[in-house]
């Protein structure tokens, strides 16, 4: 009877950990997805409602080189919006202005 306990107790520590593999796996699509929902939602409300939009041309390599910074803004998708935001403004025919990093 120990030995079938021991396996058993194996077993559900097995399961354990793989259900909080699974979890944790889950939870990060969906915040990935929540993510990637509002930056098209937010970049199709800024080409319908506006006939220019200003983008500020960022160095977010240089910026991630802070380390209390990195991981919220690696987290963000600057390049995803951006390209979005170009894309769509094809669409609804709205101007993009890029503006340089060092422009005052």
């Amino acid at each position: 009877p120990s030995e079938k306990k021991k396996k058993m107790t194996i077993f559900f520590y097995i399961l354990r950990e793989y259900f909080k593999y699974v979890l944790s796996t889950m939870v990060l699509c969906l915040s990935l997805f929540v993510i990637f929902d509002f930056i098209h939602k937010a970049t199709t409300r800024l080409c319908r409602e506006n006939q220019v939009v200003a983008v500020e041309d960022l160095a977010v390599r240089n910026m991630v080189k802070n380390r209390k910074l990195a991981r919220s803004l690696m987290d963000e998708s600057f390049g995803e919006f951006r390209m979005q935001l170009e894309y769509k403004s094809q669409i609804f025919s709205t101007s993009i202005l890029v503006i340089d990093r060092f422009w005052p």
